[in-house]
């Protein structure tokens, strides 16, 4: 699925680039999930499992430019990845009117306005889809997820008791949410 480069505007007036994923920055791209990865306990692997090969991540990349039932944006700011966020379309027949979405943002970049401007797209690209409804996975105490996603339609649906078991040996539940289009 392709995506036309949008250009944007952050709080900060500093312009950004939302843009489909270039496989030649693969390099990049991991260095980015390493980054967000280290950041935050609200992400659901460590940055040690970032353990994709260069070779390998680019080829999920380029898969991605073609790819029909998925896709993802990342948003550039100054040429350095500061975002990006996936969207999954369900494949089965029962199940094609939804989709998952997942979003990560490098800490320096917070509050700026990016999560909203990847999930208007997101959503925009939903409804164009013609989807009844969005899903994400969240770890309980993300409350800057939680504000994100509740302020742009996501109720919670669910829960996962214990499902993330966190760096200091306690657990978190997983927080399922979803959004009627």
């Amino acid at each position: 699925m392709t995506y036309e480069t949008k250009q944007i505007t952050l709080k900060n007036g500093t312009d950004a680039m939302l843009v489909q994923p270039d496989p030649d920055r693969a390099e990049e791209m991991l260095d980015f999930l390493r980054d967000i990865s280290s950041e935050t306990e609200f992400i659901s692997r460590t940055a040690d499992e970032v353990y994709e090969t260069v070779e390998i991540e680019r080829q999920k990349l380029e898969s991605l430019l073609t790819a029909e039932n998925s896709i993802m944006i990342v948003c550039m700011v100054n040429g350095r990845i500061a975002g990006n966020c996936s969207l999954q379309f369900m494949r089965k027949a029962k199940m094609r009117h939804r989709a998952t979405v997942g979003i990560a943002i490098r800490q320096a970049y917070w509050n700026l306005g990016i999560g909203t401007a990847l999930f208007e797209e997101m959503i925009r690209i939903s409804r164009e889809r013609g989807l009844r409804q969005m899903e994400l996975e969240m770890i309980d105490g993300n409350e800057r997820g939680l504000a994100l996603y509740t302020k742009m339609g996501f109720v919670i649906t669910g829960r996962r008791p214990d499902a993330f078991r966190m760096s200091d040996g306690t657990y978190r539940d997983e927080i399922l949410m979803t959004k009627m289009l």
